[in-house]
């Protein structure tokens, strides 16, 4: 059900966006996929997608251009 699907996503999305979060993670793909199809601001990635830059792969390697909603943020200021 599409309906109850948006509910459920954006309720994750709301608080991060109340909270300031510049980009939400989620180990979760059905997650990821519902967030990501229904966020209108804060990009959502899949947690192995930041796994993969912390172990030196870049951004494109890891698939962030996969994503419906450009992660334009640098993760060097968390030391990543």
């Amino acid at each position: 059900n599409p309906d109850v699907r948006q509910k459920l996503a954006n309720k994750p999305l709301d608080g991060a966006a109340e909270a300031g979060a510049d980009v939400l993670v989620t180990p979760c793909p059905l997650c990821h996929k519902s967030m990501d199809a229904v966020g209108e601001n804060e990009p959502v990635l899949q947690l192995t997608q930041i796994i993969n830059v912390a172990c030196g792969l870049s951004s494109d390697d890891a698939a962030w251009d996969l994503n419906k909603k450009k992660v334009g943020m640098s993760f060097s200021s968390c030391g990543i």
